[in-house]
């Protein structure tokens, strides 16, 4: 079972200790996010995630890193959210599904005064149905052309057209966030607490360049 979990190897291929720079000024690091918030996570003025959103979710997500999860999932969320205000952003982006939307948009809004909702659904099924949260400590622009999309293809739309200066993910996965970023040329920040995971995006970036 443990080889389905092996993400194609890329983490025997690629060095995933310390923070890892990659081009462009981008740079990430295999980190359990309940330890707190690493410096260079602080550069991100735009946060988008994808975190667990469930006890039986975050579970998973440790067992597939080789990890033994020792924390309560409200315990989870709550070090989530004291990372992101770590890190301060102006705008967040928070994919939320039916078991965490009005709870996290609620907190949500007592960190930003500015929030806005749009549909979305994952693995390119509309049945798959979830949310992205949208916040700001400005005001914020006109809805953006993302409602109904499929997460990472709103991802790759904000990548290109949402402003920013350095996109930020402390549940980066195998790198949706910076895989747009990279594609749309502006560095990126994140963390991952499955380095076979993190791996994945570690490999395209570095092949890319090299390509």
């Amino acid at each position: 079972m443990a080889k389905n979990w092996d993400y194609g190897g890329a983490h025997l291929r690629q060095d995933m200790s310390g923070l890892i720079a990659l081009p462009n000024g981008s740079q990430v690091m295999v980190h359990d996010l309940t330890q707190g918030t690493p410096a260079h996570m602080r550069r991100a003025d735009t946060v988008f995630v994808d975190p667990p959103c469930s006890a039986g979710n975050l579970r998973t997500f440790y067992t597939k890193a080789d990890r033994e999860l020792q924390i309560a999932f409200d315990a989870f969320e709550d070090a989530l959210f004291r990372c992101i205000a770590d890190i301060a952003p102006r705008h967040l982006f928070f994919e939320v599904f039916k078991a965490n939307k009005e709870r996290v948009h609620e907190r949500i809004k007592g960190m930003f005064p500015f929030t806005r909702v749009y549909d979305s659904c994952y693995y390119n099924k509309p049945a798959n149905k979830c949310w992205i949260i949208q916040a700001s400590k400005g005001s914020l622009p006109a809805p953006y052309p993302i409602n109904g999309m499929d997460e990472s293809a709103a991802v790759a739309w904000l990548a290109l057209n949402h402003p920013y200066e350095v996109f930020g993910d402390p549940c980066m996965g195998q790198g949706v966030v910076g895989r747009s970023a990279f594609a749309a040329g502006k560095p990126f920040v994140g963390t991952e607490l499955n380095k076979k995971r993190l791996a994945v995006l570690v490999e395209h970036i570095r092949t890319s360049k090299a390509a």
